[in-house]
């Protein structure tokens, strides 16, 4: 029974020295903190109290500012969970508000080897992102009048519009979507474009030539006399437009349900043909005596008595002359004098 309350003392006891221990280290900050210290060339908007963060949690704060070697030295505080650093960590100088407050983010790195407590980060370990201020500062008085004037106007002009600027913005990003993709579409045209650009370079240079400026010049007259006749000429291009509009509606209307009678035109055709050949090859020696005299079958023509005359069924007028050749009879006729045969032949009247 002894022993028991003898084991049970001995672990009350540790536990109260735990305990002492660890509300000493939480009472004395100092004692047992693992410190860090990062050189920063503007420690402008950090003080004692600042956070560190880690992916934007608290990961700790800095303690104290100090001046260094042309560098403000800020000694920060790791909590326990995240320490030690790795020889590769980095730490960024970001602005927490639009008042100038700032923080320090932390990347505890993934080295295998990790910093002593109370070490110094290296300067190249250490960067500053650029302030909304710092931009500002770059322009001149006017300038960031203007822009101030942008900024309350545009304000005024978004308020109470939130729902219009989120669909906005969801339109430009599917916009920026459409634009990566003729980026790179032009990015695998890069060599075409490279030769489009040389090609149009060397016209240029063609143009700028001293005798070429002058044909340039008269292109360039002629055509803005062009356009100047066209623009004078409008009403006309218009009436004759709408005189060729009324033409055209006309020969659809007139052509429209012919499509059949066409049809038989267009059957019927190369029996048409045919016969036309036939009739062809008839005339063919005949015509070969004529074409020699064909002045004077034209005067006889002219001259000679007409048998017949008048219309026919489909009223068309027709005309009915003979025409009677030594070489198409086995005996040339007597027709009388002044015939148009004896005068298409050359013959002496009987």
């Amino acid at each position: 029974m002894r022993g028991a309350l003898r084991r049970i003392e001995l672990g009350l006891a540790f536990v109260a020295v735990v305990a002492a221990a660890i509300g000493i280290t939480h009472l004395l900050p100092g004692v047992g903190a693992y410190e860090v210290t990062v050189p920063v060339q503007d420690a402008a908007g950090l003080s004692p109290g600042s956070d560190l963060m880690i992916a934007g949690a608290m990961a700790g704060r800095v303690e104290s500012i100090s001046l260094g070697s042309g560098a403000a030295l800020v000694k920060v505080t790791v909590d326990a969970e995240h320490a030690p650093l790795h020889r590769d960590a980095t730490v960024s100088i970001r602005p927490k508000s639009l008042l100038g407050e700032r923080y320090l983010a932390l990347d505890p790195g993934q080295a295998g080897d990790t910093l002593p407590s109370g070490a110094t980060l290296p300067a190249t370990q250490v960067t500053q992102s650029t302030d909304l201020q710092d931009v500002i500062n770059t322009f001149d008085e006017p300038t960031r009048a203007k822009l101030q004037t942008l900024v309350v106007e545009l304000g005024g002009g978004v308020a109470g519009r939130g729902d219009e600027l989120n669909g906005a913005l969801v339109a430009g990003r599917q916009d920026i979507s459409d634009l990566r993709g003729i980026a790179a579409t032009l990015a695998n045209r890069d060599a075409e474009l490279k030769d489009a650009i040389a090609n149009l370079d060397s016209v240029t240079q063609e143009l700028a030539r001293s005798d070429r400026r002058q044909q340039l010049g008269d292109l360039i007259t002629n055509l803005e006399s062009l356009l100047h006749n066209l623009a004078s000429q409008e009403v006309q291009l218009q009436q004759a437009l709408a005189e060729t509009n009324a033409a055209l509606t006309r020969t659809a209307n007139a052509l429209n349900g012919t499509g059949g009678n066409l049809a038989d035109v267009a059957h019927q055709l190369p029996v048409t043909v045919h016969l036309a050949d036939l009739i062809m090859a008839d005339l063919g020696p005949d015509s070969d005596v004529l074409m020699p005299h064909l002045g004077q079958l034209n005067a006889a023509i002219a001259e000679g008595p007409s048998v017949f005359g008048g219309l026919d069924a489909n009223g068309f007028s027709t005309r009915i002359t003979p025409i009677v050749g030594c070489s198409t009879v086995s005996l040339c006729p007597n027709l009388g004098s002044n015939s148009a045969i004896d005068f298409l032949l050359g013959r002496k009247p009987q």
